[in-house]
């Protein structure tokens, strides 16, 4: 690795320059469990998995290997509750540069997210961006979402 990722969560063409390797071959280290800190961004009935990374993971594995998701969750978001004049989640746009999303898949997690406000003051609450992450982890067996399938064609798309 030649530096660390920057940003707190990464996408998988990121993942695959900064290690050097295929896409291919990072999902199959998604797959076989070598990374945990993971999570299914796909908004929309797309086929197409958009996969976020936490990119402390990335830069140091061993160094976060026994967090749990709450851990990983307040270090990910920070609480804003104590400070004066400030909300206890994220605004629309903190949310998807956090999750580097573009804004058609933000607004198509409108709905799941529950944003908040009006036109430049959308607002996402702390709860359910803890409820969207739990939800969309991929070590969590009970979603739907953060399960892998079993076959994908060269493009990453769902085959049925």
């Amino acid at each position: 690795m030649t530096g660390p990722i920057k940003s707190t969560f990464c996408d998988i063409e990121t993942v695959s320059c900064v290690l050097g390797l295929s896409v291919d071959r990072i999902y199959e280290l998604v797959e076989s469990g070598r990374y945990l800190w993971v999570w299914n961004v796909t908004a929309g009935a797309s086929g197409r998995r958009e996969l976020r990374f936490w990119a402390r993971e990335i830069n140091d594995p061993a160094a976060v290997s026994n967090f749990t998701l709450d851990t990983v969750i307040e270090a990910a978001v920070p609480r804003r509750n104590h400070i004066r004049g400030q909300y206890n989640g994220l605004r629309n746009w903190e949310f998807r540069q956090l999750l580097r999303l573009s804004k058609p898949a933000l607004h198509n997690l409108r709905r799941e997210l529950c944003i908040r406000g009006r036109r430049r003051h959308l607002f996402v609450p702390r709860a359910k961006l803890e409820r969207f992450f739990r939800r969309r982890w991929l070590g969590n067996l009970d979603s739907d979402i953060g399960k892998m399938p079993r076959r994908k064609t060269k493009d990453h798309k769902l085959k049925n």
